[in-house]
Formats: C-alpha cells, structure tokens, sequence
C-alpha cells in the first residue's frame, strides 16, 4: 500500500501494486542477528505501473487520457535480530535503509516534466520465518518503508500535501508505505 494512496488512486486507478524481489541474508551470532541486502521490481508488464496525467480545477482531479509510465526500483540494506523460539519458529525484526529510483514519463512531456529521481529512506520490517527442514524455510512478514523527496514536490502529489485538495496530508509526499512479504527461504 502506497503512503501517498491518493495521488496513486487517481494517477494510475490504484493505491497498491505487487513486487517481486530477491535477496541474500547472513546470519550470526547463534542464528540472532542478521543482516540482509535485498532489490524489487513491480510486478508488472515492463515492471512498470500505467496511468494517466490529470488536470486539477476546483479541487476536482480530471483524467486526461495521456498515458504515464512509472517504474520504482528498490533496494535496502537491514540489519535485525531473530528471536529463538524454537529451531522451526524464529520471529524477526529489522530496520535499515532503502534507496527508491522513481521514474515517471508521459507521452507527449516535455523533458523537464518527466521525472527520474533517487532518494533514500529508513524500512522496519517484523515478521515470522518457519523452519521445513534445515535447508528450506519460509517467511511471512510485514514491512513499512519512509521515501521522500521524490513526491510532494510538484504535480498532483503537491495539491495533496498542501492542502489544496480534500483529503490531502503530509503522506502524500511519502513514496514508501506498507508491505505484505511472503519468502522462500533456502539455505541455514
């Protein structure tokens, strides 16, 4: 779910979309602490999300049928710690840094309306790995990522956070927001 679900809701008809991603973990000190490097792309044709520019006039948001393309590419580095429970349970949690690059463009933009923009921000993540064996687990969690600087600074996104459309507020500035993480884990 995106922080900034309106200006998603109206740009490209949804505040969510699915991720795929890959990643690599050590583990120490007896299996409680960890350190994790991790990427994700969209889940979608061309990793990318579809919508449209829109008009604002009078506070109400009008679609204008110029198709918008957007990618968000994530990467974070977080360091955390597993609570033994047992050897087939292990609850974790973990925060870090991630970096987001936004990419935004739209037929018929000038280049000075398209956007190709890098921030970084903070992820905390929590959640419950189980053991099948002791080479192959799987995980369930949640994770809350905080990007700005890359929304909010202009366009609709901007409207919200200001004040000048109902219903805005200081999340719309916020590209991050919360997950639902399902892994397969292979290895110790």
């Amino acid at each position: 779910w995106f922080a900034a679900n309106n200006t998603f809701e109206n740009v490209f008809g949804e505040a969510t979309a699915p991720f795929w991603g890959i990643g690599a973990q050590v583990v120490g000190w007896e299996g409680r602490i960890y350190g994790e490097v991790g990427l994700s792309r969209i889940a979608r044709e061309n990793n990318e999300l579809v919508g449209e520019r829109v008009f604002v006039s009078s506070g109400t948001v009008y679609p204008l049928g110029i198709p918008l393309r957007s990618t968000i590419k994530p990467w974070k580095v977080v360091g955390g710690y597993r609570f033994q429970l047992s050897p087939r349970l292990v609850p974790y949690a973990g925060v870090g840094v991630t970096s987001y690059a936004y990419v935004e463009e739209s037929d018929f933009a000038l280049p000075a309306e398209n956007l190709d923009v890098t921030r970084r921000g903070f992820v905390f993540q929590g959640g419950l790995e189980v053991r099948g064996h002791r080479w192959v687990g799987f995980a369930a969690g949640v994770e809350k990522t905080r990007v700005t600087g890359i929304l909010g600074e202009g366009g609709l996104s901007r409207l919200y956070t200001s004040g000048d459309l109902a219903g805005g507020r200081d999340q719309e500035s916020d590209l991050g927001g919360w997950a639902l993480q399902f892994r397969l884990i292979i290895g110790r």
